[in-house]
């Protein structure tokens, strides 16, 4: 998979999330939205983060998980499940953390209005992408 930003692209997202083997892969990134692929392994999370100028929506395509967010780092006291089929909204400059609480991987994709990674970023771990957004 590579990053198509910029070309017209029609795309069965559960595949693309199921194919997708490396933590992020960012599959289309335009001036104002990116959208990438996440794959958290068994028992991994994505950490805590926050996006300063990106509002996202997760989306659980396989997968459950727990799901944490708040203004703070350190209480981070919105927590929610989610499962497959379940959105995740995250609104800019709010900390958050995703934790896979099943056997096998979470898998998601990320819609981010602006881009929070760069153009046709890949991430095969998650401490590759740490730090690593346009945050």
């Amino acid at each position: 998979m590579r990053d198509r930003g910029g070309e017209p692209l029609v795309i069965n997202m559960d595949l693309a999330a199921g194919l997708n083997r490396n933590y992020r892969t960012a599959i289309w990134t335009g001036d104002d939205m990116q959208v990438t692929l996440i794959r958290i392994p068994a028992r991994g999370e994505t950490g805590a983060e926050i996006h300063r100028r990106a509002d996202r929506l997760l989306y659980v395509v396989g997968g459950a998980c727990t799901v944490e967010m708040g203004a703070d780092r350190r209480a981070m006291n919105y927590v929610r499940r989610a499962e497959c089929g379940y959105g995740i909204l995250v609104p800019g400059r709010t900390w958050h953390n995703v934790k896979n609480e099943g056997d096998g991987p979470l898998l998601l994709f990320a819609v981010s209005a602006p881009p929070a990674q760069g153009f046709g970023t890949v991430d095969v771990t998650r401490p590759d992408g740490d730090g690593n957004g346009r945050y």
